[in-house]
């Protein structure tokens, strides 16, 4: 769900989908329309059948629920392509607090600002994205702890009444 780029690793995500068992499937959910964009193309012309794309974007009230459909949520953070901006991403990471919120377990890139997701188990970071069938794997073999983990994460760490009171402090 969210944005597709290389800076969301895409490609790699897609191919790793190759080695997929047939009962996995990988599902990009496009958030606006990527028509004529050479990168996006490259991908949908040449996909596995493990790879699936959902073109149409839903009305923002509309989100909750297709997030929530889904089993596990991946969130790959290209370091070449965002650079400091991707060692930094931690709880600006839209997608996993979305994936949380939702109690959506989370695949996603080893960096320190995401170690909560491990720390709360409501995820694994992978190092390389051939370790992803691995991490769906492990998820799916306790899904239900990792979905209340994700719950708990996001009602610790993402809620927002969490940064109200300094946000009204500070505009009082």
């Amino acid at each position: 769900s969210g944005g597709f780029g290389r800076w969301f690793k895409c490609k790699e995500l897609a191919d790793s989908a190759i080695n997929w068992s047939d009962h996995v499937k990988l599902i990009f959910h496009m958030s606006h329309r990527l028509d004529g964009d050479l990168y996006f193309e490259n991908i949908y012309t040449h996909h596995s059948d493990n790879v699936c794309f959902s073109l149409e974007p839903v009305l923002t009230h509309e989100l909750d629920m297709l997030v929530a459909s889904a089993d596990i949520g991946i969130a790959l953070y290209s370091v070449d392509e965002l650079e400091y901006r991707a060692t930094l991403i931690g709880l600006a990471a839209g997608k996993i607090g979305n994936y949380l919120k939702c109690g959506v377990p989370v695949i996603a890139t080893r960096l320190q600002s995401l170690s909560y997701i491990e720390e709360y188990g409501c995820g694994i970071l992978v190092d390389d994205e051939k370790d992803i069938i691995n991490a769906i794997e492990c998820i799916m073999s306790n899904r239900a702890l990792y979905s209340q983990n994700a719950y708990q994460c996001y009602r610790t760490l993402w809620h927002p009444e969490k940064y109200l009171n300094s946000i009204l402090t500070f505009f009082s």
